[in-house]
C-alpha cells in the first residue's frame, strides 16, 4: 500500500493515503513506521488533495513526533486553505497541551486574516483553545466525535456493500 502513495494518479495517491489511516492507526505505529514516513512525505506533493489528506491522516497513523509536528507546522503555510484547515486541526490533535511553538505557529495564521478563509480562522480558534486546555477535556471530545464519525461511515460502507451483494 505504501507505494501507492506516490502513484502517477492523484486518486490512488489520496486512496492510499486514506486507507493507510484507516490501516495503520497510531497505536500501530510502531509496527508500522514506514506508514507515517510515506503520509509526511506525501505533505509536499503537487496536489492540493493528497497534501489534505496526508495533513488529515497524521493525526491518525502518528503519535505526534517532533519529525511530524514540523512538516505540520510547515503545511500550516500551505498555499491552499484546504491543507493548512487540515494541518491546524491535526496540530490540535497531536500537539501537546501548551506547545507554545506550535500554537505560536498557528496563531500567525490570524495575522493574514484579511485573506485568510473563515474555515482556516476557525481551525484556528478551534485548535488553540484544545491546545491551551489544561485538563485536556476538548482534545478527548474531538477524538471522541471523530471516532464516531468514522464508525457511521464505515457502517454506511457496509451497507452500501451488502446492497451491491443482494443486487449481484
Amino acid at each position: 500500500l505504501i507505494p501507492q502513495v506516490a502513484d502517477q494518479h492523484t486518486a490512488v495517491r489520496v486512496k492510499a493515503i486514506e486507507t493507510l489511516g484507516i490501516m495503520c492507526p497510531s497505536s500501530f505505529a510502531e509496527s508500522f513506521p514506514d506508514a507515517a514516513l510515506a503520509v509526511r512525505k506525501a505533505l509536499r506533493d503537487d496536489s492540493r488533495f493528497v497534501r489534505e489528506m496526508a495533513a488529515t491522516t497524521l493525526a491518525t497513523v502518528s503519535v505526534g513526533d517532533p519529525d511530524t509536528i514540523s512538516d505540520l507546522v510547515r503545511a500550516v503555510s500551505d498555499t491552499e486553505p484546504i491543507v493548512r484547515v487540515a494541518a491546524i486541526t491535526s496540530l490540535g490533535m497531536l500537539a501537546k497541551i501548551n506547545d507554545q511553538y506550535v500554537i505560536k505557529a498557528i496563531v500567525a495564521r490570524i495575522h493574514v486574516a484579511e485573506d485568510e478563509t473563515a474555515d482556516v480562522l476557525e481551525a484556528v480558534h478551534t485548535a488553540v483553545s484544545v491546545l491551551q486546555d489544561k485538563t485536556g477535556q476538548k482534545r478527548h471530545a474531538i477524538k471522541d466525535e471523530e471516532a464516531k464519525d468514522k464508525k457511521q461511515e464505515h457502517q454506511g460502507h457496509e451497507s452500501h456493500a451488502s446492497q451491491l451483494d443482494e443486487e449481484y
